[in-house]
């Protein structure tokens, strides 16, 4: 199967379509695009698409594309197989993967008229609803073809817009697969029709924080609704028209379960972990880099004081007559060397064994675990 048959399934675009790898190379493009520049699939199949673009536009092309993550609509003169050129006027959006250029061809015409804002750039997926002199949201979706539409469509995370009195005009394949609901079931039904009455209201009452603040929020969002996701993150951004006018409001999210879960088992795991070790006969202690303790055992707090904080207890470690020799020795383990101490301490003495731990940054963590071998004297070594 070719990229654009698995991307598109049995989508309609009358426009054109091509898919880029990460080189910029041309892996697929649809029958439109080959028709107008003339060639066949194989001629352009794994050209890199400045080939196509005529000398003068190429650094304006990669200029304004492949420096942003999403560009908006602009205009640039592409090769026909002939030696003449066309005018297409096309997005782009970057994928892990690839890229997708889409769009479609104009005449001379509109062309005059139109070049100047074609060809300018934006960062944000935001940026695409600004500026725009509609009155009604659906003016901008609601047609076949429709470049936006396909570009919102192709995004993969649930996208979704509402008009302004908060029915669904459009939403994304990935919205429907994450709630389960067609498409067709969607539009033009507000939240209380497809939801429960409490994750509507909790829809509702973002969105209308969003309309409130005039601007882009991003939350997490906890649902109790066996429909959704359990964690996601989620942006919502209030559109307006060239006048001021709100129109409706934009609206991703990104599950996030699946990491949040992780992140709750990993603190359960944390917690469990502090208990035992709380409760071990031995003692332990790490710490980090900058030889400040992160964590004392309670059998090696209870001995050495539980009124102390955990300075305190690092200066404590270091204070004797020999503080040289243990400084050496706790430094030899930071530079990642296993070292054993024996020390005396609260009449105590005590073999720890400091074993290095390696941080990402190639700095060491010490874990020490101590055993109590006899009593001793009234120092610290």
């Amino acid at each position: 199967m070719r990229k654009l048959e698995e991307l598109l399934g049995d989508k309609v675009f009358s426009g054109i379509i091509v898919i880029l790898d990460n080189k910029s190379n041309i892996i697929d493009a649809n029958d439109e695009f080959l028709r107008l520049l003339g060639f066949t699939f194989n001629e352009i199949y794994d050209k890199h698409i400045t080939e196509l673009i005529v000398p003068d536009e190429k650094s304006l092309f990669l200029d304004l594309v492949f420096v942003q993550d999403v560009s908006n609509i602009m205009t640039l003169k592409f090769y026909h197989k002939s030696g003449a050129f066309r005018f297409f006027s096309f997005s782009i959006m970057n994928f892990d993967n690839y890229k997708i250029l889409f769009g479609n061809t104009l005449k001379k015409d509109f062309l005059a008229k139109k070049f100047k804002y074609m060809s300018k750039k934006i960062s944000n997926i935001d940026e695409i609803f600004k500026n725009i002199d509609v009155n009604d949201i659906r003016d901008l979706l609601s047609f076949e073809g429709n470049s936006l539409s396909l570009l919102l469509d192709l995004m993969p995370i649930e996208v979704w817009v509402k008009d302004k009195i908060g029915k669904y005009v459009f939403v994304n394949e990935k919205y429907t697969m994450a709630t389960g609901i067609t498409t067709n079931n969607s539009l033009l039904k507000d939240d209380f029709q497809l939801f429960s009455k409490e994750t509507a209201l909790a829809f509702m009452e973002t969105d209308d924080l969003a309309k409130k603040s005039g601007k882009k929020i991003s939350f997490s969002f906890e649902n109790s609704d066996k429909q959704f996701a359990t964690y996601s993150e989620v942006t919502k951004i209030p559109i307006y028209n060239n006048l001021g006018k709100y129109i409706g409001m934009l609206g991703f999210s990104v599950n996030t379960s699946h990491s949040k879960a992780i992140e709750i088992l990993l603190e359960k795991e944390k917690k469990r972990l502090m208990f035992v070790l709380d409760n071990v006969d031995g003692m332990v202690f790490e710490i980090n880099s900058n030889s400040e303790l992160l964590f004392v055992s309670g059998n090696l707090r209870k001995l050495l004081g539980f009124e102390m904080d955990n300075k305190e207890l690092m200066d404590f470690f270091l204070r004797s007559d020999k503080t040289t020799v243990a400084r050496e020795k706790l430094n030899l383990a930071l530079s990642g060397k296993k070292v054993l101490v024996d020390s005396t301490i609260m009449k105590q003495r005590i073999n720890f064994n400091l074993n290095p731990i390696k941080n990402e940054d190639g700095t060491f963590n010490i874990v020490g675990f101590g055993n109590i071998v006899s009593n001793g004297g009234d120092n610290n070594e």
